[in-house]
């Protein structure tokens, strides 16, 4: 009707109620009526008025006006922008009535395109306009101060006067109390204000921060919800505040709200994406009860849709990787229960073609560390553990892998993927063969290696970087030598000494010791030794296990780590093992314990002390696994060696006969074990003489003539026969009238057949059987005689039983063979002497005569240089060469007086300061100083009476550690005996239903297992946990982890029992 044209005319003249009927008419939304307006410079008019402010319900109009016209028109947008319109509205606000500042607000949120009116307000502390309005305006309306606020949030200083004013906790208020948009916008703003203070932090949430985003995150609008998502997350990676923030956000249930975040689809929304699965993924991190909520809720749907995003910008791979997180801590919360549900959702084929395609280091990262926990967690599950596996190796997982760590210049990548690597080595079908020589063609042992010797690197990663180059050197031994020769060994050093990487390092340090032994030298250099140490006393059976072999073969390759490994209480960790382990950890540690005593012979007085003698024949008699009986029987023979004590406690408890019968009993399948039962027998027997009857009675005679004829051991086991033919002449005297029914079975020459086997070890310490032989076989020195020993006797004599083919490669083994081989020539010329006298036909006349005479010189004269070994062995520094000393002077002092002989009483005597010498060993060990008394005397000093040993060293550190590992080694053992005993009792009896349903016996933590499939493993069912390493890992973290993988196993245990109807029989 032409109405515009005369408002036009009023409304320049400012009045008031021609801008009130501008609104009403507005409100109708006529077009035509609105284009009059800005034909008409309507904008013009209302910021005149605005400017003059003469009338305050006209300038209030006005405001309206000029907000809803600048909405509907872009001229007017323009001139009001180059009219700095906002600069006249903010004046009218201060104290105007709140209808008028709302609608501002709403005004300069329009304007908010022009970056110049953001600074302009800065300037102007326009803040303290739009807080007033947040703080006092209606309920509704208050938010509009909120969102004018953010318009100037960025700019310097503003933030800082909006937290001194309390403006994040006004905002909060608002959030709280306002409507669904102007939550919305109290959260943007709180966003922008934490984002230049993330100090606030701390007073957020004290000020229910986190219960106020719960709200808008359940009531917003979406926008809102956004928000909410990104200050929860600015409030969660709060150093201060942030454990508190996840505990309150944990509590209050909104992971159903969160996954609606999640959902959003439009672009606009990546970013909350993006924040939504982040939180996710930390609150499922602090414990199990979130995560199966978030199952519960649908959330592997919502985290597979997610990861199925395009992957064609920065911000979309970022979200992808963010879902990949969340999927993973999931994973690794509630393992069993999730991964087979991403798996069947198709979780691995996805996983698979990120870590195919992609080069982003953070969702490489997260798609090692999700497959990881997925093939884990679907380890326990029946109807996908296999396909799983079946499906990442079907896919050529390996070669994904392989590719991915080649693409990676990131060392996060490379530790998840390293990780990934070594439960794909573990979770394979045993052996792994063919998944570690795909991995090494793929070249990935460079990587790794590159990767563990940086020393800028996170320890946590190379400790499996550490960890999967041991795998690939237990599966290819071929590899050590590549390892090595990269310099792998200081780097295993150096992690050695970090507490996160120390058990990981232990594997791959056995790994290397097993192919290169002479690298332990490096290891001894750098004091390494008690780093290994340290790691025998991990969690970890595995790492147990391999360090204990480690500290095994460096103590072999220097024989005075012995002693610093004994004064650390190395043998208690040995004994726990022996007493408590499982499989694999009894024979590891009886290797340890062997290796310790024949260094450190001190270490067997204490195992006696400690139940050690009881340990070993409970492992040598109640279990049956070839390499475990061979342990067994070895350590045996070594703790007999170093303690007369020990041996006669052996005897007592039967090991007499338990030896003998596992020697009968491993002729077939074990020949090791018959070896090291005939060695510990030859200790038993020297040391103990008496029970030459028992091991008789047991058929130890012909055990061992049998094992002295077996040259097919020679290849093998070069000192089998030698060992055997030195254990007949001990049983012999210790049992004399066997000797008459050896010799009648052909001993004689069976015992020079090994004398004159040069390609046996040891075969020249068959001359002291011959000696007992001829002592108490009437017949046997003519059997001998007619055999031609002489001739073979004189030859020891002359090369002291040189065995083909060895050379010896340090300095303290070439000291110790020509010891050894002075000792074959003094047993030599002491049998010669006795075929010669035995086989005269007068043997009292045969004593005065020349012959005699030089035998007597012959054998006088090596016995002083065998003395010289033996003395210069007693002040040795280092204990197991004091013992072997004084171990070899009873030797000799004893076939002396049991000949009637009287050399060892003259090489004595011609021994300058032999009284001296022999006082102050006499100050050690009881079984030294005894056999220093007895020298004494020969000497006529019969009333010396030695000092008190010393007493053992003691660690306090060593000592709490050690029984904090033997409760543990206790519950696992009781676990197992439980679990055991409830399927056996149950089903019947028996380990059937635990063998027909395929599953383990118990449960032990385990972040290592070998990669050698069921022949290696224990009878511990280890289970496997590496995780993928997203929030970090630590003790508490393991320790839970096996706690709950023994609850999941025992109920796996239960179900199959009520499947099965029996519990119901």
């Amino acid at each position: 009707a032409g109405v515009a044209e005369p408002i036009l005319t009023l409304a320049r003249t400012r009045h008031a109620r021609a801008f009130h009927l501008c609104i009403s008419l507005l409100e109708r939304n006529n077009p035509a009526f609105a284009a009059a307006l800005v034909a008409g410079s309507i904008d013009e008019a209302a910021l005149d008025t605005i400017r003059a402010n003469e009338d305050a319900n006209g300038t209030s109009y006005a405001v309206y006006v000029l907000e809803r016209m600048i909405s509907l028109d872009e001229a007017v947008r323009a001139r009001c922008m180059a009219a700095k319109v906002d600069v006249p509205v903010l004046a009218a606000m201060r104290g105007h009535h709140m209808t008028t500042m709302v609608t501002a607000c709403q005004l300069m949120h329009i304007l908010s395109d022009d970056p110049g009116v953001a600074q302009r307000l800065a300037e102007a502390h326009a803040e303290e306009v739009f807080l007033e309005v947040a703080r006092l305006g209606p309920p509704d309306t208050r938010g509009n101060g909120a969102l004018a606020l953010n318009l100037m949030l960025n700019e310097p200083g503003v933030a800082d006067r909006v937290a001194e004013a309390g403006g994040d906790e006004l905002l909060l208020i608002v959030a709280r109390e306002s409507s669904e948009e102007g939550s919305a916008y109290a959260a943007a703003s709180l966003n922008t204000l934490l984002y230049h203070r993330a100090d606030l932090a701390d007073r957020v949430v004290e000020k229910r921060g986190i219960s106020t985003m719960a709200h808008v995150l359940g009531f917003s609008t979406p926008f809102g919800r956004g928000c909410a998502v990104l200050v929860l997350y600015s409030l969660l990676n709060s150093p201060t505040a942030g454990a508190l923030a996840r505990e309150r956000l944990s509590n209050l249930s909104v992971e159903g709200n969160l996954l609606v975040v999640m959902a959003y689809d439009m672009d606009a929304a990546l970013s909350y994406r993006l924040a939504t699965g982040l939180i996710l993924a930390r609150l499922m991190a602090g414990g199990p009860a979130v995560a199966k909520r978030v199952l519960a809720l649908g959330g592997v749907n919502k985290f597979m849709d997610v990861l199925r995003l395009p992957r064609d910008t920065d911000q979309r791979k970022a979200v992808v990787a963010a879902g990949v997180c969340g999927l993973a801590t999931m994973m690794e919360a509630i393992m069993a229960e999730s991964a087979p549900i991403v798996f069947h959702a198709g979780g691995l084929d996805v996983l698979l073609s990120i870590l195919e395609t992609e080069d982003d280091p953070e969702l490489l990262s997260y798609a090692g560390g999700a497959i990881n926990a997925l093939c884990t967690g679907c380890k326990s599950a029946p109807d996908a553990g296999a396909d799983a596996i079946g499906t990442l190796l079907a896919n050529h997982g390996e070669d994904k892998v392989a590719a991915a760590i080649l693409r990676s210049s990131d060392d996060r990548v490379t530790h998840f993927l390293t990780t990934l690597v070594c439960t794909m080595i573990q979770l394979s079908p045993p052996p792994p063969t063919s998944v570690v020589e795909r991995m090494l063609e793929r070249g990935v042992l460079a990587p790794i290696v590159a990767f563990l010797n940086n020393d800028e690197a996170d320890p946590e990663g190379r400790a499996f970087a550490a960890l999967a180059l041991g795998f690939f050197m237990e599966v290819k031994p071929d590899q050590v030598g590549a390892v090595y020769e990269a310099g792998c060994m200081a780097s295993l050093i150096k992690l050695l000494k970090e507490p996160l990487a120390r058990g990981q390092s232990a594997v791959a340090v056995c790994a290397l010791l097993d192919g290169k032994p002479e690298a332990a030298a490096e290891i001894i250099a750098a004091g390494g030794e008690l780093d290994l140490f340290e790691s025998c006393l991990n969690e970890d059976s595995n790492v147990r296990l391999s360090a204990t072999k480690a500290v095994a073969a460096v103590m072999n390759a220097d024989n005075k780590v012995c002693v610093s490994m004994y004064e650390a209480n190395f043998d208690r960790v040995c004994l726990e093992l022996i007493k408590n382990g499982d499989t694999q950890s009894r024979s590891g540690g009886a290797l340890a314990l062997a290796m310790l005593v024949a260094g450190a012979p001190a270490a067997a007085d204490r195992a006696l002390a400690l139940g050690g003698v009881e340990g070993l024949m409970k492992m040598m008699s109640e279990y049956e696994e070839p390499v475990e009986v061979q342990m067994a029987v070895w350590a045996l023979a070594t703790v007999i060696s170093g303690s007369d004590d020990a041996a006669k406690r052996v005897v007592e408890l039967g090991g007499a006969e338990l030896l003998t019968h596992r020697g009968i009993e491993a002729e077939a399948d074990n020949p090791p074990a018959r070896v090291f039962a005939a060695l510990a027998l030859t200790t038993l027997l020297e040391s103990v003489p008496t029970c030459a009857a028992r091991v008789i009675e047991a058929g130890g005679d012909g055990f061992l003539l049998t094992l002295a004829q077996d040259d097919a051991l020679t290849e093998g086991l070069p000192q089998a026969r030698g060992v055997a033919a030195c254990c007949l002449g001990f049983l012999i005297e210790g049992e004399h009238s066997v000797a008459e029914r050896l010799a009648s079975q052909g001993a004689a020459g069976v015992m020079l057949d090994v004398a004159r086997a040069s390609k046996v070890e040891g075969h020249g310490f068959a001359s002291g059987a011959m000696i007992r032989l001829m002592q108490f076989a009437p017949d046997a020195a003519a059997q001998f005689k007619e055999l031609g020993a002489a001739e073979t006797l004189q030859a020891l004599i002359a090369d002291g039983g040189t065995v083909d083919g060895f050379v010896a490669k340090t300095e303290e083994a070439r000291a110790k063979e020509e010891q050894s081989a002075d000792e074959v020539r003094l047993y030599s010329a002491i049998a010669l002497h006795q075929l010669h006298m035995r086989t005269a036909a007068d043997a009292a006349a045969w004593a005065e005569s020349a012959e005699a005479k030089a035998d007597e010189e012959v054998m006088l004269g090596i016995a002083k240089v065998t003395l010289k070994h033996n003395m210069d062995a007693l002040r040795d520094p280092f204990m197991g060469r004091v013992d072997e000393g004084a171990g070899n002077l009873k030797s000799l002092m004893q076939v002396a007086r049991d000949l009637g002989l009287d050399f060892a009483a003259k090489a004595l005597a011609d021994y300058e300061g032999a009284k001296e010498r022999l006082r102050a060993a006499a100050a050690g060990r009881k079984a030294v100083a005894d056999i220093c008394v007895d020298a004494l005397k020969l000497l006529g000093d019969s009333d010396f009476v030695p000092p008190p040993p010393p007493p053992p060293p003691s660690s306090a550190r060593i000592e709490a550690r050690v029984e904090a590992l033997r409760t543990r080694l206790e519950r696992e053992k009781e676990a197992r005996d439980l679990l055991m005993a409830g399927m056996g009792g149950a089903a019947g009896g028996g380990d059937s239903l635990l063998d027909a349903s395929g599953a383990s016996s118990g449960t032990e933590a385990s972040g290592v297992e070998s990669p050698h499939g069921p022949d290696s493993v224990g009878d511990d069912g280890r289970l496997l946990d590496f995780g993928s390493g997203i929030g970090g890992s630590d003790d508490s973290w393991v320790s839970l982890q096996s706690l709950l993988e023994l609850e999941r196993s025992v109920a796996e245990d239960h179900r199959r029992l009520l499947a099965s109807g029996a519990l119901r029989a």
